[in-house]
Protein backbone atom coordinates (compact mmCIF):
# COMPACT_ATOMS: atom_id res chain seq x y z
CA UNK A 1 0.00 0.00 0.00
CA UNK A 2 2.87 2.39 0.85
CA UNK A 3 6.60 2.38 0.44
CA UNK A 4 9.56 4.53 1.41
CA UNK A 5 13.09 5.02 -0.04
CA UNK A 6 14.66 4.33 3.32
CA UNK A 7 13.65 2.20 6.33
CA UNK A 8 10.49 3.52 7.93
CA UNK A 9 8.74 2.69 11.15
CA UNK A 10 4.99 2.50 10.59
CA UNK A 11 2.81 3.97 13.22
CA UNK A 12 -0.29 2.08 14.38
CA UNK A 13 -2.52 4.59 12.57
CA UNK A 14 -0.75 3.91 9.26
CA UNK A 15 -1.03 0.14 9.73
CA UNK A 16 -4.74 0.46 10.55
CA UNK A 17 -5.40 2.47 7.40
CA UNK A 18 -3.49 -0.06 5.23
CA UNK A 19 -5.38 -3.01 6.75
CA UNK A 20 -8.73 -1.27 6.28
CA UNK A 21 -7.97 -0.53 2.63
CA UNK A 22 -6.76 -4.14 2.08
CA UNK A 23 -9.97 -5.50 3.57
CA UNK A 24 -12.12 -3.34 1.32
CA UNK A 25 -10.15 -4.51 -1.71
CA UNK A 26 -10.57 -8.13 -0.57
CA UNK A 27 -14.31 -7.67 -0.11
CA UNK A 28 -14.55 -6.07 -3.55
CA UNK A 29 -12.66 -8.94 -5.15
CA UNK A 30 -14.96 -11.48 -3.48
CA UNK A 31 -18.02 -9.56 -4.67
CA UNK A 32 -16.65 -9.57 -8.19
CA UNK A 33 -15.95 -13.31 -8.02
CA UNK A 34 -19.43 -14.00 -6.56
CA UNK A 35 -21.07 -11.88 -9.24
CA UNK A 36 -19.14 -13.68 -11.97
CA UNK A 37 -20.17 -17.04 -10.45
CA UNK A 38 -23.80 -15.92 -10.29
CA UNK A 39 -23.73 -14.78 -13.91
CA UNK A 40 -22.18 -18.09 -14.97
CA UNK A 41 -24.83 -20.01 -13.02
CA UNK A 42 -27.61 -17.95 -14.59
CA UNK A 43 -26.14 -18.54 -18.01
CA UNK A 44 -25.90 -22.28 -17.36
CA UNK A 45 -29.50 -22.25 -16.12
CA UNK A 46 -30.67 -20.37 -19.21
CA UNK A 47 -28.83 -22.83 -21.43
CA UNK A 48 -30.27 -25.77 -19.51
CA UNK A 49 -33.79 -24.32 -19.72
CA UNK A 50 -33.34 -23.67 -23.42
CA UNK A 51 -32.19 -27.25 -24.00
CA UNK A 52 -35.16 -28.55 -22.03
CA UNK A 53 -37.53 -26.24 -23.92
CA UNK A 54 -36.20 -27.42 -27.27
CA UNK A 55 -36.37 -31.04 -26.17
CA UNK A 56 -39.95 -30.69 -24.91
CA UNK A 57 -40.96 -28.68 -27.96
CA UNK A 58 -39.67 -31.29 -30.42
CA UNK A 59 -40.45 -34.40 -28.35
CA UNK A 60 -42.39 -37.16 -30.21
CA UNK A 61 -45.09 -37.10 -27.52
CA UNK A 62 -47.74 -34.53 -26.65
CA UNK A 63 -46.59 -32.40 -23.69
CA UNK A 64 -48.63 -29.71 -22.00
CA UNK A 65 -48.53 -27.40 -18.98
CA UNK A 66 -51.62 -25.94 -17.28
CA UNK A 67 -52.15 -23.29 -14.65
CA UNK A 68 -53.71 -23.91 -11.24
CA UNK A 69 -57.19 -23.62 -12.78
CA UNK A 70 -56.59 -26.18 -15.52
CA UNK A 71 -56.15 -23.77 -18.44
CA UNK A 72 -53.34 -24.47 -20.93
CA UNK A 73 -50.21 -22.41 -20.54
CA UNK A 74 -48.08 -24.41 -22.97
CA UNK A 75 -48.54 -27.03 -25.68
CA UNK A 76 -45.55 -28.49 -27.45
CA UNK A 77 -45.35 -28.73 -31.24
CA UNK A 78 -46.88 -32.20 -31.51
CA UNK A 79 -49.90 -31.26 -29.38
CA UNK A 80 -50.42 -27.91 -31.15
CA UNK A 81 -50.45 -29.78 -34.46
CA UNK A 82 -52.86 -32.39 -33.06
CA UNK A 83 -55.34 -29.68 -32.05
CA UNK A 84 -54.35 -27.20 -34.80
CA UNK A 85 -53.64 -24.45 -32.26
CA UNK A 86 -51.29 -21.61 -33.32
CA UNK A 87 -48.72 -20.67 -30.70
CA UNK A 88 -50.03 -17.13 -30.50
CA UNK A 89 -53.60 -18.40 -30.08
CA UNK A 90 -52.95 -20.51 -27.00
CA UNK A 91 -54.55 -18.00 -24.62
CA UNK A 92 -57.94 -18.44 -26.33
CA UNK A 93 -57.76 -22.25 -26.65
CA UNK A 94 -60.08 -24.40 -24.50
CA UNK A 95 -58.93 -28.02 -24.54
CA UNK A 96 -62.17 -29.22 -22.93
CA UNK A 97 -64.04 -28.36 -26.14
CA UNK A 98 -62.20 -31.17 -27.97
CA UNK A 99 -63.39 -33.95 -25.65
CA UNK A 100 -65.93 -36.49 -26.85
CA UNK A 101 -69.29 -35.69 -25.18
CA UNK A 102 -69.51 -39.20 -23.72
CA UNK A 103 -66.00 -38.98 -22.21
CA UNK A 104 -66.07 -35.35 -21.06
CA UNK A 105 -67.67 -35.97 -17.63
CA UNK A 106 -65.17 -38.54 -16.38
CA UNK A 107 -62.14 -36.75 -17.91
CA UNK A 108 -63.13 -33.41 -16.43
CA UNK A 109 -63.91 -34.94 -13.05
CA UNK A 110 -60.59 -36.79 -12.90
CA UNK A 111 -58.55 -33.72 -13.85
CA UNK A 112 -60.37 -31.37 -11.48
CA UNK A 113 -60.01 -33.81 -8.59
CA UNK A 114 -56.28 -34.12 -9.31
CA UNK A 115 -55.86 -30.32 -9.37
CA UNK A 116 -57.85 -29.90 -6.17
CA UNK A 117 -55.88 -32.63 -4.37
CA UNK A 118 -52.52 -31.66 -5.92
CA UNK A 119 -51.94 -35.27 -6.99
CA UNK A 120 -50.97 -37.27 -10.06
CA UNK A 121 -53.64 -38.64 -12.36
CA UNK A 122 -54.04 -40.99 -15.33
CA UNK A 123 -57.14 -40.74 -17.48
CA UNK A 124 -58.12 -42.03 -20.93
CA UNK A 125 -60.61 -40.52 -23.33
CA UNK A 126 -61.41 -39.47 -26.89
CA UNK A 127 -60.39 -36.08 -28.29
CA UNK A 128 -61.11 -34.42 -31.63
CA UNK A 129 -57.96 -33.84 -33.70
CA UNK A 130 -57.24 -31.37 -36.50
CA UNK A 131 -58.68 -33.80 -39.09
CA UNK A 132 -62.04 -33.97 -37.38
CA UNK A 133 -61.41 -37.51 -36.06
CA UNK A 134 -61.70 -38.69 -32.51
CA UNK A 135 -58.50 -40.25 -31.19
CA UNK A 136 -58.05 -42.07 -27.88
CA UNK A 137 -55.45 -40.32 -25.72
CA UNK A 138 -54.01 -41.58 -22.46
CA UNK A 139 -53.09 -38.64 -20.23
CA UNK A 140 -50.54 -38.88 -17.42
CA UNK A 141 -50.22 -35.69 -15.36
CA UNK A 142 -48.59 -34.65 -12.12
CA UNK A 143 -48.63 -31.45 -10.04
CA UNK A 144 -46.09 -28.69 -10.71
CA UNK A 145 -44.70 -26.88 -7.67
CA UNK A 146 -42.38 -23.88 -7.44
CA UNK A 147 -39.12 -23.95 -5.48
CA UNK A 148 -41.05 -22.53 -2.51
CA UNK A 149 -43.72 -25.21 -2.73
CA UNK A 150 -46.40 -23.09 -4.41
CA UNK A 151 -48.76 -25.05 -6.65
CA UNK A 152 -48.44 -23.77 -10.20
CA UNK A 153 -50.68 -26.24 -12.02
CA UNK A 154 -50.15 -29.53 -13.83
CA UNK A 155 -47.61 -30.95 -16.26
CA UNK A 156 -48.83 -33.77 -18.46
CA UNK A 157 -48.16 -36.06 -21.39
CA UNK A 158 -50.76 -37.33 -23.86
CA UNK A 159 -50.12 -40.59 -25.72
CA UNK A 160 -52.26 -41.66 -28.68
CA UNK A 161 -53.37 -45.25 -27.95
CA UNK A 162 -56.13 -45.45 -30.56
CA UNK A 163 -54.56 -48.35 -32.46
CA UNK A 164 -53.92 -50.24 -29.23
CA UNK A 165 -57.51 -49.77 -28.11
CA UNK A 166 -58.77 -50.95 -31.49
CA UNK A 167 -56.49 -53.99 -31.35
CA UNK A 168 -57.74 -54.82 -27.85
CA UNK A 169 -61.34 -54.48 -29.00
CA UNK A 170 -60.65 -56.74 -31.98
CA UNK A 171 -59.03 -59.30 -29.71
CA UNK A 172 -62.03 -59.19 -27.36
CA UNK A 173 -64.31 -59.74 -30.34
CA UNK A 174 -62.27 -62.69 -31.55
CA UNK A 175 -62.20 -64.23 -28.07
CA UNK A 176 -65.94 -63.79 -27.73
CA UNK A 177 -66.41 -65.45 -31.10
CA UNK A 178 -64.06 -68.27 -30.08
CA UNK A 179 -65.92 -68.77 -26.82
CA UNK A 180 -69.25 -68.79 -28.69
CA UNK A 181 -67.96 -71.39 -31.14
CA UNK A 182 -66.56 -73.56 -28.33
CA UNK A 183 -69.89 -73.43 -26.52
CA UNK A 184 -71.69 -74.36 -29.71
CA UNK A 185 -69.32 -77.26 -30.26
CA UNK A 186 -69.84 -78.50 -26.72
CA UNK A 187 -73.60 -78.17 -27.18
CA UNK A 188 -73.40 -80.26 -30.36
CA UNK A 189 -71.28 -82.88 -28.57
CA UNK A 190 -73.83 -82.90 -25.75
CA UNK A 191 -76.71 -83.37 -28.21
CA UNK A 192 -74.85 -86.22 -29.93
CA UNK A 193 -74.21 -87.85 -26.57
CA UNK A 194 -77.86 -87.47 -25.62
CA UNK A 195 -78.94 -89.25 -28.80
CA UNK A 196 -76.23 -91.87 -28.37
CA UNK A 197 -77.24 -92.67 -24.81
CA UNK A 198 -80.97 -92.46 -25.60
CA UNK A 199 -82.72 -95.60 -24.55
CA UNK A 200 -79.71 -96.78 -22.60
CA UNK A 201 -80.82 -98.19 -19.28
CA UNK A 202 -77.73 -96.80 -17.59
CA UNK A 203 -78.62 -93.11 -17.48
CA UNK A 204 -75.80 -92.52 -14.99
CA UNK A 205 -73.25 -92.74 -17.81
CA UNK A 206 -75.02 -90.00 -19.71
CA UNK A 207 -75.26 -87.81 -16.61
CA UNK A 208 -71.54 -88.28 -15.91
CA UNK A 209 -70.66 -87.40 -19.48
CA UNK A 210 -72.78 -84.23 -19.42
CA UNK A 211 -71.30 -83.21 -16.08
CA UNK A 212 -67.80 -83.53 -17.53
CA UNK A 213 -68.80 -81.38 -20.47
CA UNK A 214 -70.18 -78.77 -18.04
CA UNK A 215 -66.89 -78.78 -16.09
CA UNK A 216 -64.96 -78.32 -19.32
CA UNK A 217 -67.25 -75.45 -20.37
CA UNK A 218 -66.77 -73.78 -16.98
CA UNK A 219 -63.00 -73.88 -17.36
CA UNK A 220 -63.34 -72.41 -20.86
CA UNK A 221 -65.38 -69.54 -19.43
CA UNK A 222 -62.68 -68.73 -16.88
CA UNK A 223 -60.02 -68.70 -19.58
CA UNK A 224 -62.13 -66.51 -21.85
CA UNK A 225 -62.53 -63.94 -19.07
CA UNK A 226 -58.73 -63.75 -18.88
CA UNK A 227 -58.22 -63.54 -22.67
CA UNK A 228 -57.10 -67.16 -22.74
CA UNK A 229 -53.86 -66.24 -21.00
CA UNK A 230 -54.36 -67.91 -17.62
CA UNK A 231 -56.96 -68.88 -15.02
CA UNK A 232 -57.00 -68.58 -11.25
CA UNK A 233 -56.48 -71.89 -9.44
CA UNK A 234 -58.62 -70.62 -6.56
CA UNK A 235 -61.52 -69.92 -8.92
CA UNK A 236 -61.11 -73.29 -10.65
CA UNK A 237 -61.27 -75.06 -7.29
CA UNK A 238 -64.32 -73.07 -6.17
CA UNK A 239 -66.18 -73.75 -9.42
CA UNK A 240 -65.60 -77.49 -9.09
CA UNK A 241 -68.04 -77.64 -6.16
CA UNK A 242 -70.81 -75.42 -7.57
CA UNK A 243 -74.09 -77.33 -7.37
CA UNK A 244 -72.43 -80.31 -5.67
CA UNK A 245 -73.89 -81.83 -2.51
CA UNK A 246 -71.86 -81.05 0.61
CA UNK A 247 -70.06 -78.09 -0.96
CA UNK A 248 -70.39 -76.16 2.30
CA UNK A 249 -68.11 -78.73 3.96
CA UNK A 250 -65.25 -78.06 1.57
CA UNK A 251 -62.31 -75.86 2.59
CA UNK A 252 -60.19 -74.28 -0.15
CA UNK A 253 -56.86 -72.78 0.83
CA UNK A 254 -53.80 -71.51 -1.01
CA UNK A 255 -52.04 -68.44 -2.47
CA UNK A 256 -53.06 -66.83 -5.74
CA UNK A 257 -51.68 -68.95 -8.60
CA UNK A 258 -52.59 -68.64 -12.25
CA UNK A 259 -52.40 -71.61 -14.60
CA UNK A 260 -51.89 -71.62 -18.34
CA UNK A 261 -54.84 -72.78 -20.48
CA UNK A 262 -53.68 -76.40 -20.88
CA UNK A 263 -52.93 -76.81 -17.17
CA UNK A 264 -56.13 -74.99 -16.16
CA UNK A 265 -58.33 -77.33 -18.19
CA UNK A 266 -56.52 -80.40 -16.86
CA UNK A 267 -56.82 -79.33 -13.21
CA UNK A 268 -60.50 -78.36 -13.66
CA UNK A 269 -61.34 -81.79 -15.07
CA UNK A 270 -59.35 -83.58 -12.36
CA UNK A 271 -61.03 -81.65 -9.54
CA UNK A 272 -64.41 -82.40 -11.10
CA UNK A 273 -63.67 -86.15 -11.08
CA UNK A 274 -62.44 -86.02 -7.47
CA UNK A 275 -65.54 -84.09 -6.46
CA UNK A 276 -67.91 -86.53 -8.16
CA UNK A 277 -66.12 -89.44 -6.51
CA UNK A 278 -66.35 -87.75 -3.10
CA UNK A 279 -70.09 -87.20 -3.53
CA UNK A 280 -70.73 -90.79 -4.67
CA UNK A 281 -68.39 -92.81 -2.49
CA UNK A 282 -66.19 -90.56 -0.40
CA UNK A 283 -66.37 -87.91 2.29
CA UNK A 284 -69.24 -85.92 0.75
CA UNK A 285 -71.48 -88.99 0.57
CA UNK A 286 -72.19 -88.56 4.30
CA UNK A 287 -73.29 -85.58 6.37
CA UNK A 288 -70.12 -85.57 8.49
CA UNK A 289 -67.46 -85.86 5.80
CA UNK A 290 -65.20 -82.97 4.85
CA UNK A 291 -62.82 -82.14 2.01
CA UNK A 292 -59.73 -79.95 2.16
CA UNK A 293 -58.24 -78.63 -1.07
CA UNK A 294 -55.00 -76.75 -0.51
CA UNK A 295 -51.93 -75.86 -2.50
CA UNK A 296 -48.52 -74.41 -1.83
CA UNK A 297 -46.00 -72.76 -4.09
CA UNK A 298 -42.38 -73.77 -3.58
CA UNK A 299 -39.98 -71.10 -4.83
CA UNK A 300 -36.46 -71.83 -5.99
CA UNK A 301 -34.44 -72.32 -9.15
CA UNK A 302 -37.41 -74.27 -10.51
CA UNK A 303 -40.63 -73.14 -8.75
CA UNK A 304 -43.17 -75.90 -8.18
CA UNK A 305 -46.85 -76.18 -7.30
CA UNK A 306 -48.12 -78.82 -4.87
CA UNK A 307 -51.88 -79.41 -4.70
CA UNK A 308 -53.38 -81.67 -2.03
CA UNK A 309 -56.92 -83.08 -1.96
CA UNK A 310 -57.71 -84.60 1.43
CA UNK A 311 -60.95 -86.28 2.54
CA UNK A 312 -61.80 -86.91 6.20
CA UNK A 313 -64.66 -88.18 8.37
CA UNK A 314 -66.25 -90.09 5.52
CA UNK A 315 -66.95 -93.81 5.13
CA UNK A 316 -63.99 -96.25 5.23
CA UNK A 317 -62.09 -96.23 1.95
CA UNK A 318 -61.04 -99.27 -0.02
CA UNK A 319 -58.68 -99.15 -3.03
CA UNK A 320 -60.67 -99.59 -6.29
CA UNK A 321 -60.54 -102.98 -7.92
CA UNK A 322 -60.42 -101.43 -11.39
CA UNK A 323 -59.32 -98.12 -12.88
CA UNK A 324 -62.22 -96.11 -14.29
CA UNK A 325 -62.19 -93.05 -16.53
CA UNK A 326 -61.80 -90.65 -13.60
CA UNK A 327 -58.87 -92.53 -12.12
CA UNK A 328 -57.21 -92.71 -15.53
CA UNK A 329 -57.77 -88.99 -16.14
CA UNK A 330 -56.29 -88.03 -12.78
CA UNK A 331 -53.43 -90.49 -12.69
CA UNK A 332 -52.16 -90.26 -16.26
CA UNK A 333 -53.70 -87.43 -18.28
CA UNK A 334 -53.33 -84.84 -15.52
CA UNK A 335 -49.72 -85.80 -14.83
CA UNK A 336 -48.88 -85.57 -18.53
CA UNK A 337 -50.59 -82.20 -19.03
CA UNK A 338 -48.87 -80.72 -15.97
CA UNK A 339 -45.53 -82.38 -16.69
CA UNK A 340 -45.58 -83.52 -13.07
CA UNK A 341 -46.63 -86.37 -10.81
CA UNK A 342 -49.98 -87.41 -9.33
CA UNK A 343 -50.34 -89.73 -6.35
CA UNK A 344 -53.70 -91.27 -5.36
CA UNK A 345 -53.52 -92.65 -1.82
CA UNK A 346 -56.67 -94.58 -0.87
CA UNK A 347 -56.23 -94.41 2.90
CA UNK A 348 -58.90 -96.04 5.09
CA UNK A 349 -59.69 -92.69 6.73
CA UNK A 350 -60.07 -90.89 3.40
CA UNK A 351 -58.66 -90.39 -0.08
CA UNK A 352 -55.58 -88.18 -0.42
CA UNK A 353 -54.56 -86.99 -3.89
CA UNK A 354 -51.26 -85.14 -4.22
CA UNK A 355 -50.32 -83.27 -7.39
CA UNK A 356 -46.79 -81.95 -7.83
CA UNK A 357 -45.84 -79.99 -10.95
CA UNK A 358 -43.40 -77.27 -12.09
CA UNK A 359 -44.49 -73.66 -12.37
CA UNK A 360 -43.29 -71.44 -15.17
CA UNK A 361 -41.65 -68.14 -14.30
CA UNK A 362 -44.52 -66.16 -15.81
CA UNK A 363 -47.03 -68.12 -13.73
CA UNK A 364 -45.04 -67.50 -10.58
CA UNK A 365 -44.94 -63.78 -11.27
CA UNK A 366 -48.64 -63.68 -12.02
CA UNK A 367 -49.37 -65.36 -8.70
Amino acid sequence: MTYYERPHRFEPEEIGIAVAIARQIGFSLERVRAEEARLRAEEDLRESEERFRLMAEQAPVMIWISDANGRCEHLNTMLRVFWNVPEEGLADFDWTSTMHPDDAPHIGRAMMEAIAARKSVRVTGRYLNNHGEYRVLQTDARPNFSARGMFRGMIGVNVDITEREEADAQRELLLAELNHRVKNTLAVVQAIAHQTFKGNADAANRAAFEARLAALAGAHNLLTQANWESASLKQIAADAFIGMRGGERVVISGPEVRLRPKEALAVAMALHELCVNAVKYGALSTDAGRVLVEWKRQDGAQPRLRITWRETDGPPVMPPTRRGFGTHLIGRTLAADLDGTVDLDFRPEGLVCTIDAPLKRAETAAG
